[in-house]
């Protein structure tokens, strides 16, 4: 990018962040901005990536962009972390039977069916288990068992199917 520039221009820049994330980088931008005389200026420190700069302003370029890398760590181990709380909640949803599915009650909480209307729909899963007919079909005949008015989507009837088979109703 660089290279393609004249000489004695000067680069704005939002912050240092839109240079270069990681430390070593923006090193590197600095020194090749040096080689090809192209000033560097960032908004939030404009003498941050100066041509000729003293030492102290060496050591504040080295810290800012060091603060930054940091901060851009942090961000990524919080993202990830929060990924895997997340998927840790949802296995424990969906793998071991919490009554709430994404803020939702589950089907058995919302119809409430009897235990001999849940014995025909194990009945029901069984035989399509063996391969009998699909989901729709189930989804269609545990909705007459059930007494449910709109037929049940075929997705619904297999988290019914596995939250009766989780908690062993």
């Amino acid at each position: 990018m660089l290279k393609g520039c004249a000489d004695k221009v000067k680069i704005f820049l939002e912050s240092t962040r839109a240079l270069a994330r990681s430390q070593i980088a923006a090193e590197q931008a600095w020194q090749a901005s040096r080689k090809h005389n192209v000033e560097i200026v960032c908004s939030d420190i404009p003498d941050l990536f100066t041509h000729s700069p003293t030492p102290a302003q060496s050591f504040i370029r080295k810290v800012h962009c060091a603060a930054q890398e940091f901060n851009k760590d942090m961000v990524v181990h919080h993202l990830s972390q929060g990924l895997a709380n997340k998927v840790k909640t949802t296995k424990e949803i969906t793998q071991k039977g919490s009554p709430k599915v994404n803020g939702c009650k589950s089907v058995i909480q919302k119809l409430k069916p009897s235990q001999a209307s849940i014995k025909q729909v194990k009945k029901l899963k069984a035989q399509r288990d063996k391969g009998e007919f699909g989901w729709r079909p189930l989804a269609t005949k545990v909705s007459k068992v059930l007494r449910v008015k709109a037929c049940l989507a075929p997705e619904t009837v297999r988290r019914l199917c596995v939250e009766i088979k989780v908690k062993k109703l």
